[in-house]
């Protein structure tokens, strides 16, 4: 997943030329980060000893989803201020 993010953000930004490092760690932060909730809620669960069921399973998926979609998301916003040359005052 974080290869296929990384991906598609570095081939887009290459097509369009405006390669960037940070558009490729915006990428792949932004499908950690629904990792390591995953993660996390995995572990959270265990500790307190809840039962496993069928919602938990699905969960991840769903996350991963939302995830995923909030890095493509925050990457097209990234590259539309620069595609009009906004200087860094307006941008922010």
């Amino acid at each position: 997943m974080i290869a296929f993010v990384a991906f598609c953000v570095f081939s887009s930004a290459f097509y369009f030329h405006a390669l960037d490092r940070g558009k490729i760690f915006v990428g792949i932060g932004a499908t950690l980060c629904p990792l390591l909730a995953i993660t996390c809620t995995y572990g959270i669960v265990s500790m307190t000893g809840s039962r496993v069921n069928s919602l938990l399973f699905v969960m991840p998926f769903l996350i991963m989803g939302v995830g995923v979609d909030a890095a493509f998301l925050m990457v097209y916003s990234w590259q539309r201020q620069i595609s009009h040359n906004y200087s860094s005052p307006e941008r922010l």
